[in-house]
């Protein structure tokens, strides 16, 4: 009997993933409905090493440098080896603010928000102060030139 693979790690162990994945890549292809690109060039602002029990993840922006992993020692080995042979960088200790990302952790898990990045942008427009106006007209108004008053005070509009 066989049990279908519940990721691509397993299924690539799985002759029968291989012979499936060629016959409808081979299907796609003869039939026109698809055609196979070559890849595009390296993102060279993404490094990660992967080993069968740990990943590290290095991810460079501008001035910016974020560096996570499942392994203390992997992330800190990688920190030390930037530091001595390229860069000179200062960690600020766990992650709080990456790229007008607010990444805030809890016993539940890591949630991820942009709420400091749009105030910035309202702030950045002098709007922060801003408050909330009434909608000047009633919905689904028919207007016509005729009826009506006209606002006593357009400024708010």
């Amino acid at each position: 009997m066989f049990i279908e693979p519940t990721c691509y790690s397993k299924a690539t162990h799985h002759s029968h993933w291989h012979e499936a994945m060629a016959f409808e890549l081979h299907a796609l292809e003869e039939n026109s409905t698809w055609t196979l690109d070559p890849l595009p060039l390296a993102d060279h602002s993404l490094f990660t090493l992967i080993t069968a029990t740990n990943l590290t993840i290095g991810l460079i922006y501008v001035d910016d440098i974020l560096v996570v992993g499942n392994d203390l020692s992997q992330v800190s080995y990688f920190k030390s080896v930037i530091n001595s042979t390229h860069f000179k960088t200062k960690d600020h200790g766990p992650l709080k603010y990456f790229l007008g990302l607010e990444v805030a952790r809890s016993p539940s898990g890591i949630f991820l928000n942009q709420q400091k990045y749009a105030l910035d942008i309202v702030a950045d427009s002098g709007q922060l102060g801003s408050h909330l106006a009434a909608f000047p007209m009633k919905q689904k108004l028919k207007l016509n030139d005729t009826d009506g008053e006209l606002l006593p005070d357009l400024g708010p509009y």
